[in-house]
């Protein structure tokens, strides 16, 4: 609500005035409410986007303290609204669902369940982190909006970081993300990723996966196998920076 249009107003109105009950002191007040809460947000949105702009220094305690007041804000306009509107607009559970995964993000909790394979049929909104922009898109087209896609599943973030463990990588890794001296460092990691086993529970999932797709029809199948980055076109990713292989036999 950072701008409110006259036709806007007016249907917000009849929407209030149609209502059996009517105080028009406490529905004043809670408008009120509603401006002044979103003020607040507008206000706190401002302050991330100057401290993000590069010339300010923060941590992860100054963006946790700074969504939670983002938050509280956002979630008071949100109650105020639902009581003025008798609860005809839901905006309530859109906002829980963002909520929720942003605090997933902000405390680095694992937002796939441990999932190692996720279907199509099977990946939510907030699961998206866990497959990638592209599978997690291509799934909302199906899932959502109920449009034909490809039939497929995908490997997730969880699946690699088991991979990482398995082969005691993590710390190898860790260092990698400290090292700016040109060594060499990332091909000797990347040889060491492509040289690794896979973990025989990742094997057993993918195998299971690859029979549910196909269906058992075997060698009559070819499929697409494609990258979709955790955060595909931003800073760190973009569209066809990884491979794709079209036409692979099983």
């Amino acid at each position: 609500m950072s701008s409110l249009t006259l036709p806007g107003l007016m249907r917000f109105t009849r929407s209030v005035l149609g209502r059996t009950q009517i105080n028009l002191q406490d529905l004043l007040h809670g408008f009120q409410q509603v401006l002044e809460n979103n003020d607040r947000a507008l206000e706190k949105i401002t302050d991330l986007g100057e401290k993000l702009s590069g010339s300010y220094i923060f941590d992860m305690i100054y963006l946790k303290d700074a969504y939670a007041k983002l938050a509280g804000s956002v979630k008071d306009s949100i109650k105020e609204f639902m009581v003025l509107t008798d609860s005809q607009y839901p905006i309530d559970a859109a906002f829980d669902r963002i909520h929720l995964l942003i605090n997933r993000i902000l405390h680095d909790d694992a937002l796939g369940g441990g999932d190692l394979i996720l279907a199509n049929t099977d990946i939510t909104w907030e699961k998206s982190r866990e497959v990638g922009g592209k599978n997690y898109h291509l799934s909302e087209l199906r899932n959502r909006l109920n449009l034909k896609t490809p039939d497929g599943f995908s490997i997730t973030n969880h699946a690699f970081d088991e991979y990482i463990r398995h082969n005691g990588l993590t710390e190898s890794l860790s260092r990698l993300q400290t090292d700016h001296s040109g060594s060499g460092a990332a091909d000797r990691i990347r040889e060491k990723i492509l040289a690794g086993q896979i973990p025989e529970a990742l094997t057993r999932s993918v195998a299971d996966a690859l029979e549910r797709l196909t269906g058992g029809q075997g060698e009559n199948v070819r499929l697409a196998m494609r990258s979709s980055a955790e955060e595909e076109d931003d800073f760190h990713s973009f569209t066809g920076q990884f491979k794709t292989v079209l036409n692979v036999p099983l």
